[in-house]
């Protein structure tokens, strides 16, 4: 079992953020598409998480992507 101590949102739409925040050596990273990103930038957020998702450079954090709740219109453009 692995013990999560630290858990660092990183807003989807901000590309400095996403590649680096694992530098801070936290336990897991949460890429978030929900409440840290504009509505008009959800489009582009989706895009850079996908690509940055794709890279897998993220040491030895755990990753996930924080979507949209189901009660929105959002979530599932955030999953395809």
């Amino acid at each position: 079992m692995r013990l999560r101590r630290t858990m660092l949102y990183l807003p989807g739409n901000n590309p400095n953020m996403l590649l680096r925040g694992h530098l801070f050596k936290p336990d897991g990273l949460i890429l978030d598409l929900e409440d840290a990103v504009a509505m008009r930038e959800k489009d582009a957020a989706r895009i850079l998480v996908r690509d940055v998702l794709r890279q897998g450079q993220f040491g030895d954090c755990e990753v996930t992507v924080r979507i949209n709740g189901m009660d929105t219109s959002y979530w599932k453009d955030d999953l395809e």
